[in-house]
């Protein structure tokens, strides 16, 4: 009678949790982030107990470990740094465990196996039972689309503002279009690049900043409003004011709150219907935002060609510094290694001289000393060639000189470069793998594919710092690209225009 009590008691609550699940998981779709982790321990709590008396192991993914901060002392998550470690990690690590859907799954209908007692123990050990996958359930990546969608929305509302605070001051203004041109090219994964070349009311880019904001109030607005407005419509229409409509027995606003169609218990049925439209059609709205932006916001033709000159003189320089570095690192070394030690030898040759006729004895002595010293010059010589030019990558082109330089390092590599590229190309790939390999922390893996004309090249280690300007000097001539993630170590992504 005490474990039936319990089982009664713990399925009322649980009941009681599963409406906060919701209440926190629509919250949650308006940035009140911070209630979920409340509610999922709640629901944790709960089938924890149901668990223990049904004798079902626990199901839940092991807890992430605590973050470290990098040698700056600062947290990274994504591709931001903060100051303090923030719980986004713990929170993912709930939100895409399949047991916690499973458990609000059960905390839900629960109370309907109440209506058969005996079945009961079945019931509970269907759902509570882990779950076959261990994958995640990719919560985030369904939710993504339509957080961005809310944000195109925000913003698109308040684009009218934007126009008084360009005029009032041009400066704020274009932080207000520069914060809309770089979500649109952040979430499409194609940036957008500064338009502005010359001063702020001469420049075209200023007058087309103030056509987009003037008309995105009412064009933006429109691209996304429709997953928003359904969304609204299935939470604080449905589904919030669906158990004061049971509770109340009343019609609330002829129909429009807690009822789908004139019926109360539809309104039920369409809430996941709603939702599921919503996260289905809002990558396609936030695609389109997107692309609206682009429109007005990328750099027109004259522009593209003035930044491209630019760019290319500010590469230009960087070559001409990274060359004059080499420069000057080839004549140190041989300074204090090579000649210093050619040096010696002649000293001691001096010497042998001297001695041949008066003590063979050192005299042989010291020719063995010059041998040995010739022998590390030669070494020395060939390792200052190799960094100069490795004779593997001017003889057998980059695929086998990355594949060299891996088998030296003891790591896993990828290699698939079917064909010689340019010289310059070549040199930039190699030398740009070769410095990220030097500062990588316990290196992982490297690999290098061609892909058409673009070269790929990808470092994996366990570092954390995310600063590398020598390779973006070295690539920056070749329209190459360097990027810095982090997961479970440190992943350097560098791209090179092949063609």
């Amino acid at each position: 009678m005490l474990r039936a009590l319990q089982t009664v008691a713990l399925s009322l609550l649980g009941l009681l949790v599963a409406v906060g699940h919701v209440v926190a998981l629509m919250a949650m779709l308006w940035g009140l982030v911070f209630v979920v982790p409340w509610a999922v321990r709640a629901g944790r709590w709960v089938a924890m107990r149901r668990r223990q008396l049904a004798g079902i192991p626990l199901p839940y993914q092991p807890i992430p470990p605590e973050p470290e901060p990098d040698e700056d002392g600062l947290y990274r998550y994504g591709d931001r740094l903060y100051k303090k470690p923030i719980g986004w990690s713990r929170l993912e690590w709930m939100i895409e465990d399949r047991a916690t859907w499973r458990d609000l799954l059960f905390l839900a209908l629960d109370p309907l196996g109440l209506v058969v007692f005996p079945l009961h123990a079945r019931w509970s050990r269907f759902l509570l039972r882990p779950p076959r996958l261990s994958t995640p359930a990719g919560v985030n990546r369904r939710l993504d689309p339509f957080a961005r969608c809310m944000a195109y929305f925000g913003l698109s509302l308040l684009s009218p503002l934007g126009v008084l605070l360009y005029v009032v001051s041009p400066r704020l203004g274009r932080q207000l279009v520069r914060l809309r041109r770089f979500l649109a090219g952040k979430w499409s994964d194609a940036p957008i690049a500064r338009p502005y070349v010359g001063p702020v009311w001469r420049d075209r880019a200023t007058w087309r900043d103030l056509a987009f904001l003037a008309v995105d109030g009412v064009a933006g607005t429109l691209l996304v409003v429709v997953p928003c407005a359904v969304m609204i419509y299935a939470s604080w229409g449905l589904l919030v004011p669906f158990p004061f409509q049971l509770a109340t027995s009343e019609d609330w606003g002829n129909g429009w709150y807690g009822q789908f169609a004139g019926s109360t218990w539809l309104a039920v049925v369409m809430v996941p219907v709603l939702m599921w439209l919503t996260f289905r059609i809002s990558p396609a709205c936030a695609g389109w935002n997107a692309r609206w932006a682009r429109v007005l916001l990328s750099p027109m033709r004259r522009a593209q060609l003035t930044l491209r000159v630019a760019e290319l003189t500010s590469s230009r320089a960087a070559v001409t510094d990274v060359q004059a570095a080499e420069l000057r690192r080839i004549e140190r070394d041989l300074h204090d290694g090579a000649q210093a030690q050619l040096m010696s030898m002649g000293v001691d040759l001096g010497a042998v001289e001297r001695l041949i006729d008066s003590d063979p004895a050192a005299a042989k002595t010291l020719l063995a000393k010059v041998r040995d010293t010739s022998a590390r010059a030669l070494v020395e010589l060939r390792q200052l060639v190799r960094g100069i030019h490795p004779p593997v990558l001017a003889e057998r082109g980059l695929g086998d000189a990355v594949r060299a330089l891996a088998l030296d390092l003891g790591v896993a590599f990828e290699v698939s470069v079917p064909r010689r590229l340019d010289p310059p190309v070549e040199s930039a790939a190699y030398f740009a793998v070769s410095e990220a390999l030097g500062q990588a922390v316990t290196p992982v893996s490297v690999s290098v594919v061609l892909s058409g004309d673009v070269l790929a090249m990808t470092v994996r280690d366990s570092g954390r710092g995310s600063s590398f300007p020598g390779i973006s000097r070295r690539l920056g001539a070749f329209d190459g690209t360097v990027s810095v993630s982090f997961g479970a170590g440190r992943t350097v992504r560098m791209t090179l225009s092949a063609g």
